[in-house]
């Protein structure tokens, strides 16, 4: 006979694929375009037909991340003419597993860290499930073909592999799960490079919150030779291709230049400023994006107060603005709404934060939203660069809602 854990476990599995048809639905019925995923596409048919990482098919590029065109030149090979549809199915999948991911985490912030503590009961866990398979912001980014569903994916079970690894250090298959938390937070940077400095990050906060032993230091440390094991191959093919390091695509210099920018208050323009660049003086665009780095360092250097400031407005940016509001939503309305029902996630995760906070696995949930909040906000910052943390966030928000719920009980027998 089957039990209670292992039937909820499969009942989930079963709720996640059907999460996961219906963002596959979604995005397919109702399919959204970016100007990235033109590139992604030139990339993906040049890298097909000719082998080659390239926009135009002759010239090497390291303009973007390798995993998303890598996806979609696979797609092609498997002969699909138009692969688009096929990687929104496969953002729906990535959505139900995202929404999956957040049942778990719910589970891990409900144990609070007490040893032989049961596992808590389905309910929660799947609302939050729920909430994450019909996100706005999780469920509009699947319409589109770029990044974010795949990347929010890889690193939300990145984290929860790590978490495990580190919460039982004595489980049977700890070191697999190291091994498996290096594995997906790799391929999460050949997604986006956002969490190339994040493991390092992720170790120090966890070994502030609970001394390691001397095995865990080494599986910590294979678990980062994995993750460089992945990235190392195609940071060397850049340093080939373009004569440059370039751990996984160029981009970091204009990001920086756009969001020291004082003229569009670290708003993008209407146009990219290192293809300006390129056409207005003759060099590479990778030249470009170097040469926008270092006029933005030094802007930075002559007004530290002035960046600061931006900072400011970047990192509300980061967490106020609606993914889409400036052109995807026409509505504004919806925006309205959209914008009320985000800041009352983010009330609610605060709420939870500090129901949470003297649980170690707490502080290591919220680090991908610090992490990623204050690299944007050093970078370049706007709404649709939130979405890979939501899930964070209504981890806290559901455990903020479980813990209200359960206080009332206690409060209404003590009137």
């Amino acid at each position: 006979m089957m039990d209670a854990t292992r039937f909820n476990r499969r009942l989930d599995w079963i709720f996640a694929a059907a999460l996961a048809n219906f963002a596959a639905a979604v995005a397919v019925l109702f399919p959204h375009h970016a100007p990235d995923t033109a590139r992604f596409l030139a990339e993906a048919k040049n890298l097909a037909a000719a082998g080659i990482f390239s926009l135009d098919g002759v010239t090497a590029t390291a303009r973007d991340f390798p995993l998303l065109p890598a996806i979609l030149a696979l797609f092609i090979k498997l002969g699909l003419t138009d692969p688009e549809p096929a990687a929104r199915i496969l953002n729906g999948l990535c959505t139900g597993v995202t929404a999956l991911g957040v049942a778990r985490g719910i589970s891990l912030l409900l144990e609070r860290d007490r040893p032989g503590a049961p596992e808590p009961g389905p309910l929660w866990p799947r609302l939050g499930m729920l909430a994450a398979g019909l996100h706005p912001a999780l469920l509009g980014s699947a319409t589109f073909v770029l990044t974010e569903p795949l990347y929010t994916a890889l690193f939300l079970w990145a984290n929860l592999f790590l978490l495990r690894a580190w919460r039982e250090p004595e489980h049977a298959r700890a070191g697999l799960r190291w091994l498996i938390g290096g594995l997906l937070l790799g391929l999460a940077c050949l997604t986006r490079a956002v969490p190339l400095l994040y493991l390092p990050c992720w170790l120090g906060v966890a070994w502030l919150l609970r001394r390691p032993d001397p095995r865990a230091v080494k599986r910590a440390a294979a678990a980062l030779g994995v993750m460089l094991l992945l990235v190392l191959p195609w940071t060397l093919r850049n340093l080939h291709a373009t004569g440059r390091f370039v751990p996984v695509a160029f981009g970091t210099g204009t990001y920086l230049y756009v969001g020291a920018s004082q003229e569009w208050q670290a708003a993008w323009p209407d146009f990219d400023p290192a293809e300006r660049l390129a056409g207005e003086t003759g060099v590479s665009i990778l030249e470009a994006d170097a040469r926008l780095g270092r006029q933005a360092v030094a802007a930075i250097a002559a007004d530290p107060g002035g960046w600061m400031k931006l900072n400011l407005l970047k990192l509300k940016r980061f967490f106020l603005e609606v993914p889409g509001s400036k052109k995807q939503i026409a509505s504004a309305l919806a925006v309205r709404l959209l914008l009320a029902a985000n800041l009352a996630g983010l009330l609610l995760a605060a709420a939870g934060v500090w129901v949470c906070r003297r649980s170690p696995a707490a502080w290591l949930l919220l680090l991908p939203v610090a992490y990623t909040a204050l690299l944007h906000t050093a970078l370049y910052s706007m709404g649709r660069f939130r979405v890979p943390v939501e899930p964070y966030i209504l981890l806290f928000a559901v455990a903020a809602g479980q813990a209200a719920v359960a206080a009332w009980p206690r409060r209404r027998s003590t009137e």
